[in-house]
């Protein structure tokens, strides 16, 4: 099958890059069917992982199929994989064991180059490379940077010709090799270890860590200062000689063997420590730099009290750092994964950039350092063989060999977890003992810890690993728990029966198991059952006589796993209602004035481009990408509405008389025929059933400041290739235009950084006219079009910082957008208060951008049909109050020739109409000047600059026009008029940006 995939590339891979990307049959092969295939047939890939990449939307200019060990790396940018990778123009295909292409320390390319060409010749030395693989540069792949990075990370390869193939037989042989290499390097490649250098709680570490940093050294104790852990054969004589030395201790000291083998054999030279201060602190890094030093050798110095067993340590940092979750384990002496080492690093390079030249020497040692390979069948087979024994002879539960096992299992869940998913505290929990007796039922669980307390103190849901009582089988499942259920109702009802609480688990186990099923995105679901009550969403029973492998079961988790990610627990009572971005950034810890935000929002109604500006680190990115995470995750997770308990206790206003429809027309929900009635709930947004997507909805691109032309956006046709270079913003819209449903969003980091009219100017056009954006003239060229029309889903957020380095815009372009400027928020507010926003108005509509989209291009007579009728609390009507306060703003901006147009003044109405709809469209609107007060800030005062000559008196009058009757009615306009004139005086000149 190698054979036929890699012909297969060959022959029709240049064809079809002319050709649509989606449904092609091609992107399937290079996507599923041949790292399947590979997964599946080839013996030493174990528990390695396959992931074809034809390209994301758009063809790959040299597509790959990526072998790696989970443990090592997670892609191109980590650790150490073997790639199939072809030329760009596929004539040719390289097996390839590489390097991660990543920068972490952000070098130049001519440096990162020789970083990586450099790192490649050292491990060839150590590896015994065959002499049929090459280990040159690779030659020929695509034009992009992640290519070139590879071409020079090649440790070693071979080549495969179109015209030349080898046998099916040979290629497997040459990849079970380059396999084989593989797992030798991993095999060399040093480790990272925490190692605790004495308790923390009874101060031994206050004196011992100063003598371990100052002195160059790491030890342990145990035993006594006159005998070498050397002298014990194996583990066991190791444990024996502990016990028999402690045997008057109220602790099992035969625990610490493991600790103590590791130290004394598994460490190796080159490995890099952590010395650690419990589950969250760090006291310094270094590298081991000595075997097993014991007390009867010469080389130790005897200077550390009871700390007798040592290793010599070039300690590279000795500083305190303090993590935020926990990374060490409770062991003294434990090994570390990439996550966790990962953290650590990024963690120093926060407190202090200079670090970086630190970890680059790390890096040129050990790149990614390996991780113990996880077992779980052991332990399992470890606690199916000594548990009953344990409990028919009533043996102690403290210290007992099967605690450690289960142990063992909870530890390897973590480590898996972490490298799926390590932004989430998910933690495993063994429960096997209870005050001192064995569980009758032993368990162990994993459960996402920002979702506890919601309901009672667990997560709805929680997988894990089930023992029968009888020790025959364990059941691996995704549960819901029913003391959850229990709170919820509770909460919700005051009080409920038993008939409810069944009725609302089984419709709540039935609603999960449906959207599983719907997202399509766990792979092998068919291997799971669903009959093991109602409790269980989806499980397997392994017998205890009949293990599967270690790699089918790791496998099994990481599936159910996947299904937990897509859970999120019930918090209405059978409503799984959407966060709104407001709670979301509160759960995040990002503190917005709540009135900016709703500014923000509601900019992107009125038109699909909006400028933020603000001093740096005010989050004016930050909260445009929290925003396209949001929309992205929201989109992509169902809304499930039940309706046995809707009438009890439904939020969700907008459903009941559709809801009503279901409920008299079937009585059981959810099932396939009540799905068959919920088009219209779906059309309305009220209630999605699917909808899992990993498309990339927004693009974060950085300006350059040698951006004088729009290549740099739209890309450009080359004519020395005769192909397009197209960039992530062109592929960015490309997928907005074929997904018109959805926002796509476009932002533009330091978007001043150049002149914005030399690379914007056509965006700005186009957005004004809807004509097309050229892109080329080759009518030979299939993709990308000659040209494209932005479409209307897609918005465009610029964000502006102001110094030196930056340049004005013109009035060419504030015109065109709404200005927001991010203020500072106060230390003491910030760092005192949690944040909280109090917002009231009609969320789904502020938090869709493309709910009033028509809106857009709605003229000045039916906009003024939308709000003809409404009055302000003064019985005015808002439409005549509205024009008198425009007319008075612009005729004093005219004094200074600041005076806006038509497009603006259509602006302002159409944003004080979806303002006027997210406060629910009140006949008599007592808010308005919130929203007014918003415009001048945000359409009439930007363009302003000048000296004190031009601007002193229009700014004191633009001032007096924020004052009524004495009172201020625009308060945040009369604020920043108060600053400009402020700085007027003082530096006898101003602008709204600086």
């Amino acid at each position: 099958m190698l054979k036929e995939f890699m012909e297969k590339i060959f022959s029709d891979y240049q064809s079809a890059r002319k050709e649509n990307y989606v449904d092609n049959p091609l992107v399937k092969l290079i996507k599923k069917e041949f790292p399947d295939n590979l997964s599946n047939n080839i013996k030493v890939i174990d528990n390695y992982k396959c992931i074809g990449y034809p390209g994301s939307g758009n063809w790959a200019e040299s597509p790959y199929v990526d072998i790696f060990n989970p443990d090592i790396s997670k892609g191109l940018e980590s650790g150490y994989y073997v790639l199939y990778i072809f030329s760009e123009n596929t004539e040719k295909v390289y097996l390839t064991l590489n390097q991660s292409i990543g920068n972490l320390n952000n070098l130049k390319s001519e440096e990162l180059g020789t970083q990586l060409l450099n790192r490649a010749l050292k491990i060839q030395s150590k590896l015994s490379i065959p002499e049929n693989f090459e280990t040159d540069e690779l030659s020929d792949l695509g034009p992009d940077h992640r290519y070139k990075r590879l071409e020079k990370g090649n440790i070693c390869s071979k080549t495969y010709y179109s015209n030349n193939l080898p046998t099916e037989d040979l290629l497997i042989a040459d990849l079970n090799q380059m396999l084989n290499l593989y797992n030798e390097l991993i095999h060399k490649l040093p480790k990272v270890w925490q190692i605790t250098p004495g308790s923390v709680s009874t101060g031994e570490q206050d004196k011992l860590w100063p003598l371990f940093r100052d002195n160059g050294f790491i030890g342990i104790g145990w035993l006594h200062d006159s005998q070498s852990y050397l002298d014990f054969a194996n583990i066991n004589e190791l444990k024996n000689a502990l016990t028999n030395f402690y045997s008057n201790s109220e602790t099992d000291p035969s625990s610490a063997a493991r600790m103590v083998w590791d130290f004394t054999h598994n460490l190796k030279k080159g490995d890099i420590i952590v010395a650690n201060a419990g589950f969250r602190k760090s006291k310094g890094i270094g590298i081991v730099k000595s075997d097993y030093i014991s007390p009867l050798d010469p080389e130790n110095p005897g200077i550390f009290e009871y700390f007798w067993h040592l290793r010599e340590i070039e300690w590279l940092i000795t500083e305190d750092v303090n993590f935020t979750q926990q990374l060490f384990y409770r062991q003294t002496l434990a090994a570390l994964n990439e996550d966790r080492w990962n953290r650590i690093k990024n963690a120093y390079l926060k407190k202090n950039a200079e670090y970086s030249v630190v970890f680059d020497e790390i890096e040129n040692l050990i790149d990614i350092k390996g991780q113990p390979s996880v077992d779980i069948r052991t332990p399992l087979e470890f606690i199916f063989n000594n548990l009953p024994v344990a409990k028919s002879r009533n043996q102690p539960v403290q210290g007992h060999d099967v605690g450690k096992a289960f142990f063992d299992i909870s530890r390897s869940l973590d480590d898996i977890i972490n490298l799926i998913n390590p932004e989430n505290e998910y933690k495993s929990v063994a429960y096997y003992q209870y005050h001192g007796n064995w569980y009758r039922k032993p368990y162990i669980y994993v459960e996402n810890k920002d979702n506890k307390d919601i309901n009672g103190p667990w997560d709805q849901h929680f997988l894990g690993f089930w023992f029968n009582e009888d020790l025959e089988s364990v059941r691996i499942s995704l549960q819901q728990g029913e003391t959850y259920a229990q709170k919820l109702l509770i909460n919700k009802l005051g009080e409920y029966s038993d008939e409810d609480l069944e009725q609302y688990i089984q419709s709540h186990v039935e609603d999960v198991r449906h959207q599983i099923k719907k997202s399509g995105l766990i792979r092998n679901l068919d291997v799971f059952d669903e009959d093991f009550g109602n409790r269980t969403i989806f499980g397997k029973e392994y017998n205890k006589n009949n293990l599967p492998s270690n790699q089918e079961i790791i496998s099994d988790f990481k599936e159910l796993f996947g299904m937990y990610l897509l859970l999120e627990p019930d918090k209405n009572g059978g409503t799984a209602v959407k966060t709104t971005f407001f709670e979301d950034l509160a759960e995040q810890g990002y503190f917005f004035d709540y009135k900016l935000v709703e500014n923000f929002l509601l900019s992107l109604k009125v038109k699909p481009f909006v400028i933020l500006t603000g001093n740096s680190g005010t989050g004016k990115t930050k909260v445009a990408q929290l925003f396209a995470q949001y929309l992205r995750d929201e989109n992509d997770t169902p809304l499930v509405i039940n309706e046995e308990l809707a009438e009890k206790y439904l939020t969700k206003k907008e459903a009941n008389k559709y809801l009503s429809t279901i409920m008299n027309s079937v009585g059981t929900y959810p099932n396939d025929q009540v799905r068959d009635l919920l088009p219209d709930l779906i059309e309305k947004g009220i209630i999605e059933v699917s909808g899992f997507n990993d498309k990339v909805k927004y693009e974060i691109v950085p300006v350059g400041a040698n951006w004088t032309e729009n290549r740099h956006i739209i890309g450009f046709y080359n004519v020395i290739t005769g192909k397009y270079n197209d960039t992530r913003a062109l592929n960015l819209i490309l997928s907005a235009k074929k997904d018109g449903d959805e926002p796509y969003f476009l932002i533009l980091d330091e978007m001043n950084l150049s002149h914005v009219e030399r690379y914007f100017s056509d965006f700005l056009s186009a957005m004004e006219s809807d004509e097309d954006i050229e892109l080329h003239s080759n009518e030979n060229l299939t993709t990308p079009p000659t040209k494209i029309k932005l479409p209307s889903n897609l918005f465009v957020i610029g964000t502006v910082n102001v110094d030196e380095t930056t340049y004005m815009f013109s009035p060419k372009v504030l015109d065109r957008a709404n200005t927001l400027e991010f203020l500072t928020q106060p230390a003491a507010d910030y760092m005192s208060n949690s944040p909280k926003y109090n917002v009231k108005g009609d969320m789904d509509y502020l938090l869709n951008p493309l709910s009033d989209v028509k809106l857009r291009d709605q003229n000045i007579n039916n906009l003024k049909n939308i709000i003809n009728h409404v009055r302000t609390q003064n019985d005015l009507l808002i439409w005549d109050l509205l024009a008198s306060r425009i007319n008075e703003f612009q005729e004093v901006l005219k004094e200074a020739d600041f005076d806006f147009g038509f497009r603006t003044i259509n602006e302002i109405i159409r944003f004080m109409v979806v303002s006027w709809k997210y406060e629910g469209q009140p006949d008599v609107w007592e808010n308005w000047e919130r929203y007014f007060d918003t415009q001048i800030l945000q359409k009439m005062l930007p363009k302003l600059h000048g000296s004190q000559r031009e601007l002193d008196s229009v700014l004191k009058n633009l001032r007096e026009l924020c004052n009524e009757s004495d009172e201020i009615i625009f308060p945040c306009s009369a604020q920043k008029l108060d600053k400009m004139l402020k700085r007027l005086s003082e530096k006898r000149y101003v602008a709204f940006t600086g």
